[in-house]
Formats: C-alpha cells, structure tokens, sequence
C-alpha cells in the first residue's frame, strides 16, 4: 500500500507536521512503516518508539541517515531537523494506529475474543479456537505462549509482536478466509498486548458463569460426557476433555462461540472432536492397563487440584512425578510437598534445576511425605521411567510441572524437551514393574 504523508497525518488525531526537506506533505509518499532503524530506506516512514530510544537514544537520526522519508516522533526526540517529523503525544499509539491503515484495517473485518483469567485461560482459548472451526468460523489464536494463524504455529507469543507484525498476520488470516481472532492474555497484560485498534466482541474468562450451556455430566480417564443445552438443543455428548478445571473452560469456550453467533448444532456436533490441549491434563496415548496423564501443574494449589481430580478418576494407586523450580521460596516448597502427599507415590525430580543440586531444592518438600512414599531422582527422563514401573492397572501417573514447557534447564544447559514424548517412548518399552 502506498500513501502521501497528508494522508498519514490526517490519520493521526492532533498530529503537528514539522516540515524539513521537502517542506510539503503532499509532496512525500510513504510505501511502508517501521520502528527498526536498520530496516528503513527511500520511501519508509520511521516510528521512534520509547522501547527503541532505549535501545538507540539517536535513532531517529539513524533512521534518517538511511533516507527515511519521514520521522513519527514524540516532542520531546532528538531528530534531524532537515527530515520531515509528525510529532504525536504517544507513538506506541501511532504505530498501531498506522499498521493498521497500511494493511486495510484488518481488526476492523474480524470478529474478536479476549481470553483472560488463570493458567487455565490457555485451554479455553485453544477449545475456542476448534469450537470457531468446527462452526465454520476459521478462527487465528494469538496467545501467551504461541500464535496459531493460518494451519501454522509460531513460536513467538502475542507480547513479542509489534503493530505491524500484529495486522500483517491479521491481514494475511482475512485473505486466507480468516473470520475471527481469539487473543489469550493475562489479565494483567492486556493493555501491552492487545492493540488499541482491535474491536473486543466478546470477553471470556476460562470458568463459565452459571448458565453455561455445557455442563459435566460423567467423567472417566477417557473423557467425560458433558450435557449440552443450547436453545432448542439439549444434548448429550462425550468429550476427550478430561478433568473438572478444562471441562470449566470448554463450557466457557462453547457460551463465547454461542454469543458470537456460532451455530448450535455445528459446535454441539464439534464437542467430540475437540483435542485437549498438549501439556494440560493431556491423556498420553498408549492401549495399556493403567493411564498415564502430563500437566503443567507446578505450584502447590495447581498440583493439589490436578491431584484430587485424578483421584476421583481411579479406584488404583496415584503417582506423581513432580519438582521445585529455584523460583519457589522455601515456604512453598513445603507446601509443594503436602500437596505431593495426595498422590500414594511422589517421585521428586528436576523442574528447571538450572545450576541447583536437584535433591537440595527438592528436600523440604520430601520432608513433609511420608518415609517410603517417595525417591529422589534428579534425572527427570528416569523420574518417568521410574514411575511408569511403578504403575499397574488402574492406577494413573501424573508428569506434572513442565506440561506447557519445551524446555528443560539444568546445570546451565537449556534441552528440548517433552514430557509426553519421554512418557511415549517408555510406554512403548514397558519398564520391569517395581512393588
């Protein structure tokens, strides 16, 4: 897209033109946007951001030196005063608000979700995400910890996009027949990371309020049979979803689509294709006796809420393979280990140990357990291995901790790494069986 600089400025409320070379707007036209000093050339104009004077206190000059043919700016930047300058209270703003103009205003033509709440907020934006799909609503996720958009994953989060990364996706969605967006966030972080410019339509939480049209009906370690009441339609289905906290937020997921005007039989019919999201109450895939599930569980109140809703899924024996992270204080760590003390079998291994002794950070928790209920395994692929041998039928092992991670930190090193692929691969190769 290509514009004259009157135009951009006449885009940009209470905007004042500081003319340099050539002096008339009219005169100057502009073929893209950028904040990166690097990227600028003949025909770019250049948006000094707070973030990049902290990086360059001159890069308005720099992007000068480069032949920008404009300056956005906030008064107070030091600039070249031969480069024609928009001056605007907030630049944050007047990127966004440019981004979006130079890429047709796609926020404008998608329907919007908001996700926000607790960890669990992740699973209800990726049950969404299917709910719009299956409604024939084609649906991009932009979260947290990654972005869906188009068939494809993109390992960087909504928070590290800027405005022109963010309405180049949403551009390139709406053209690929993209009709919603569904934005996860904490709820701390919705003002840095949702732009301005994007219309919310509807705000979710991942706990539905009490007249959600999808409610638990029966639950097993194979997934749960939810009723479903939705206008004329009252249904009942079963779903992969297994636990009480995602049943939580697909019935959350499925009152969005419902307001968003999704069609009732089509998300009541996409319900039994739903797939759990990896890493949150995830049932490993294996046809043995007993039930192997990961979850990101890694604080007290997070493991001992994973704990007790295993529990009322096995008349077995529950075990868990759990760490302290160096981040937790000593208190908690304490309480990392009653809440342990739910299961009948708690294997301490390592969570991110970075530099630390695996079995120091982990001794005030085992400290709490009782004598014989627990080993110490600072390897965490022998961690699983060790409870996966421990397992017989009917029983349920729990990985908790690193359920949403693909990394694992120790001693300074930084390796990929997947609880459900290590679990995988020794329940391909059963482990001799311990008492």
């Amino acid at each position: 897209m290509s514009m004259y600089l009157t135009e951009v400025i006449s885009h940009l409320p209470a905007a004042r033109y500081r003319g340099g070379r050539p002096s008339q707007p009219m005169m100057i036209n502009i073929d893209s946007i950028t904040t990166d000093p690097l990227a600028v050339r003949p025909g770019v104009l250049f948006v000094a951001t707070p973030e990049g004077r902290m990086r360059n206190p001159f890069q308005a000059h720099a992007a000068a030196r480069r032949g920008a043919a404009a300056v956005v700016c906030e008064p107070r930047e030091s600039r070249d005063v031969t480069t024609p300058a928009i001056e605007v209270a907030d630049t944050r703003f007047a990127f966004d608000k440019l981004a979006s103009l130079f890429h047709g205003d796609p926020a404008a033509k998608l329907y919007h979700f908001l996700v926000t709440g607790g960890e669990r907020r992740m699973a209800a934006a990726y049950y969404l995400r299917q709910l719009m799909d299956g409604a024939g609503h084609r649906a991009a996720l932009l979260g947290s910890r990654a972005c869906f958009i188009d068939g494809r994953e993109l390992p960087v989060p909504l928070a590290e996009l800027n405005a022109n990364e963010f309405h180049r996706l949403l551009a390139s969605h709406l053209r690929a027949g993209g009709r919603a967006c569904i934005f996860e966030t904490p709820s701390e972080a919705v003002p840095a990371s949702v732009p301005a410019s994007v219309p919310i339509r509807v705000r979710l939480t991942e706990r539905p309020g009490g007249a959600a049209a999808l409610r638990n009906m029966r639950s097993s370690v194979k997934g749960t049979q939810v009723m479903i009441t939705a206008g004329a339609t009252r249904q009942v289905v079963t779903t992969q979803v297994v636990g009480m906290d995602n049943i939580a937020a697909l019935a959350a997921a499925f009152d969005a689509a419902l307001q968003a005007g999704a069609n009732p039989l089509s998300l009541v019919e996409t319900v039994p294709h739903i797939v759990p999201m990896p890493g949150v109450m995830q049932r490993v895939e294996w046809k043995g006796s007993f039930s192997v599930f990961v979850d990101f569980a890694s604080t007290p109140e997070a493991l001992g809420t994973a704990l007790r809703e295993l529990r009322l899924l096995t008349a077995g024996r529950l075990i868990v393979v759990t760490g302290v992270r160096p981040t937790l204080p000593s208190n908690t760590r304490v309480e990392l280990g009653r809440a342990a003390s739910l299961a009948d079998y708690i294997v301490f291994t390592a969570d991110d140990a970075a530099y630390e002794s695996v079995p120091d950070l982990n001794r005030a928790a085992a400290g709490v357990c009782q004598p014989g209920s627990f080993a110490m395994e600072p390897d965490r692929a022998a961690a699983i291995h060790h409870a996966i041998g421990k397992a017989h039928a009917g029983d349920i092992v729990l990985l908790a901790g690193k359920g949403l991670s693909k990394s694992q930190g120790l001693e300074g090193a930084v390796i990929p790494w997947n609880d459900t692929h290590v679990a995988s691969r020794f329940l391909s190769h059963p482990a001799p069986r311990h008492a």
